[in-house]
């Protein structure tokens, strides 16, 4: 039970943040030139497949039911009796249709990438040679979905013809997933070598599914509530046009959405201890009533990183070489330093404030001892962990050099 509170409580503020900072950045305006681009690249591509099936009629007629269903004939072209008619412009538009297809293939990446470089921010470069090979497996990979889907139609519907209802049955539920896995295997291909860093395994492939679980969701809703024939019959091919880019639009939202969440969900901690140390008055009263309850009110955050400190307890002791920073979130922390008297007190710590942070991050020893003086709560960060947080935030990276402005400051400050 613990561990399921645990669980969505890391569900819920991903979700939370992954929302904020997607709209903040207007991530969704690149999922424009996404669509845009898979629209020009999934013409040609339809086209040269017909060209390779041509003169096949059971495997035009699997193709022309395939396009309609997915909304996808523009032209309203009868594959599947017009191989005599059509064959002779296929066959000489298909080196164009090549040619346009590696040409929107790239710009189906250089898109990809441009998003990337919003979502994953990072003065790490990305691999040259794993970038550009995902942008040539583009075109093998949707080529080979949409034959094995035609493939798996036609064989379905041969087998049929035959009285095998299991074989058939099996090779239409094969030819249905064939999409499904596919487009999960371009997803994670995307989301686990385009960014600079790469994420964890087991997130991007449960990120990845899950856009694929939703792009097919969405289709079959699509089909089965929205009468988009009807609209067709009306606009004509305009409004397959229209419509299709609409579908690859959502569908590439869907796509920058899931990996902004990948992006968050695997630093969820970092941007979480954020929104706890650092209040902000520009925020909406319900935004801060939802973080309240998400960061401030998180039994998950709480306990991984919490400590709690009784009266009279030493944080940190003069001299030693502390291995965490410390944020006070509630009590009070007094400042001492040896003298020949004895310990004097030399100040104390606010709540809501770092310490420790200076020696931490230098590397020295602490120059005073750190008492708790009533009963205390601390959050305690490792070093690599405070470094990432001070990265991410403008504002705490502005604390920390005020830090350093006053240690340096103080009578016989190491340098």
């Amino acid at each position: 039970m613990k561990s399921l509170r645990q669980g969505s409580s890391w569900l819920f503020q991903s979700i939370y943040m992954t929302l904020t900072i997607f709209f903040k950045k207007e991530t969704q305006n690149h999922a424009s030139g996404i669509a845009l681009y898979f629209f020009l690249s999934i013409i040609p591509l339809v086209y040269f497949l017909n060209t390779v099936i041509a003169g096949n009629l059971e495997l035009s007629k699997a193709l022309y039911f395939l396009l309609n269903m997915l909304h996808l004939n523009f032209m309203d072209v009868d594959f599947s009796g017009s191989s005599d008619r059509y064959y002779g412009i296929f066959k000489v538009t298909s080196w164009v249709s090549i040619a346009v297809l590696l040409w929107s293939s790239r710009g189906l990446m250089r898109s990809v990438h441009g998003a990337f470089s919003v979502i994953f921010a990072s003065p790490k470069r990305r691999n040259f040679v794993s970038t550009n090979l995902i942008a040539l497996l583009i075109i093998p990979f949707s080529f080979l979905t949409l034959a094995i889907w035609v493939a798996g139609d036609y064989l379905g519907l041969l087998f049929t013809s035959s009285s095998s209802p299991i074989v058939s049955g099996f090779l239409h539920l094969a030819s249905a997933l064939t999409p499904l896995c596919m487009s999960w295997a371009i997803c994670f291909l995307s989301f686990y070598f385009i960014p600079p860093e790469r994420p964890g395994l087991r997130l991007a492939i449960s990120v990845s599914f899950a856009w694929a679980l939703s792009l097919a969701l969405l289709q079959f809703l699509t089909n089965t509530t929205f009468k988009v024939d009807e609209y067709i019959k009306i606009y004509g091919s305009l409004g397959a046009i229209l419509f299709s880019l609409i579908w690859a639009y959502i569908a590439s939202l869907l796509f920058l959405l899931c990996a902004e969440f990948l992006r968050v969900s695997g630093k969820i901690d970092v941007i979480a201890m954020e929104r706890i140390f650092l209040y902000s008055e520009e925020r909406s009263r319900l935004a801060t009533k939802i973080e309240h309850f998400l960061f401030r009110r998180s039994e998950r955050l709480f306990e991984k990183y919490g400590r709690t400190c009784r009266k009279g307890d030493i944080v940190i002791h003069q001299g030693e070489y502390p291995s965490e920073v410390y944020y006070l979130y509630s009590g009070k922390i007094g400042i001492y330093r040896a003298g020949p008297e004895g310990p004097a007190r030399m100040g104390e710590v606010q709540e809501g404030r770092l310490f420790g942070e200076i020696d931490c991050l230098l590397g020295a020893s602490a120059s005073a001892t750190f008492l708790a003086e009533t009963e205390c709560f601390l959050f305690a960060l490792s070093p690599a962990m405070f470094e990432e947080l001070v990265n991410s935030s403008l504002k705490l990276s502005g604390q920390v050099i005020d830090s350093f402005r006053h240690h340096f400051e103080q009578p016989g400050a190491k340098a």
